[in-house]
């Protein structure tokens, strides 16, 4: 049997004794020299930190794996100065979704949408010509009960993008828990208590905040004054799934307006230009003819 003490590990001059001791009795309970080996290296090359819980072992077929979050994968993007921004939604029955070559064309199927048939996450590098798609099939992740049974879409939304950021940042050696659908059980071995994880609904929640407080161009008061407009005085709190929708749907609409005011205009300036053109050239027929 393989020796557990702190020996042998070959990033120790990034983790104290202590440290090490801690990880191996915490988020690394039951990794053998190799494995804890393995798992200080992946967290030093890819800078998550263990004790903030953005990296751990859990067993899964009765092998240790180590795993990280969504959060994790976009800790890492965002450090990489060619990362350009991601686009994700949830696509439901009701919905109109096509893609053609690296476009998206997805418009809401109204109030109504209809059940979940999967995500989709375009992940943008400066750097590239082509961005990363991924699109993932609600039927393949969705597990009973749990997490995905209260937040079906937060769920299959983070795995779109857990996938779409590790193929466009080749990030090896992790998965998420949203990928391989596993509900992170991981223990302390003095307390025998669960990990705390992320709650899907407030990531959701500061999701929806961002985007409008940057459609706002900052301005909290008329954010807040226009959530309130779309879904009442309800408190966030108590917010369920038709709030959110509600919410997106605002968003999306907004987005296609101003898309379209932006078209309008670039066609005005076409006009412009040709009605100067042809201006131009009528002076200079007159020129020729006198």
């Amino acid at each position: 049997m393989e020796n557990r003490e702190n020996t042998a590990v070959a990033p120790r001059q990034r983790w104290t004794d202590e440290q090490i001791h801690a990880i191996r009795n915490t988020v690394a309970e039951g990794a053998t020299n190799s494995e804890l080996e393995m798992f200080l290296s992946l967290a030093s090359r890819y800078e998550l930190d263990p004790f903030a819980k953005e990296i751990w072992f859990v067993q899964m077929r009765g092998r240790n794996t180590i795993i990280t979050g969504r959060d994790g994968y976009l800790k890492i993007a965002n450090r990489n100065p060619n990362f350009d921004g991601m686009d994700s939604d949830v696509v439901r029955a009701g919905d109109k979704f096509c893609k053609e070559g690296d476009n998206i064309r997805h418009i809401y199927g109204g109030s109504n949408r209809g059940a979940i048939i999967g995500a989709y996450a375009v992940v943008y590098r400066k750097d590239r010509t082509h961005p990363a798609y991924v699109f993932a099939p609600f039927s393949e992740y969705c597990k009973n009960g749990g997490v995905w049974a209260q937040y079906p879409s937060a769920m299959i939304l983070k795995v779109a993008e857990s996938m779409a950021l590790k193929r466009a940042f080749s990030i090896s050696g992790l998965v998420t828990e949203e990928e391989v659908g596993y509900q992170v059980q991981s223990k302390t071995s003095q307390t025998n208590r669960p990990l705390p994880t992320s709650d899907p609904a407030e990531e959701a929640k500061v999701e929806l905040w961002q985007r409008f407080f940057k459609t706002f161009n900052g301005d909290k008061d008329k954010a807040i004054a226009k959530m309130k407009e779309i879904v009442g005085n309800k408190p966030s709190r108590e917010w369920e799934e038709a709030e959110f929708a509600k919410l997106n749907g605002w968003l999306k609409a907004n987005e296609a307006k101003n898309q379209e005011n932006t078209t309008d205009t670039e066609q005005e300036e076409i006009h412009k230009v040709e009605v100067v053109t042809e201006q131009e050239e009528q002076e200079e027929q007159t020129e020729v003819e006198a």
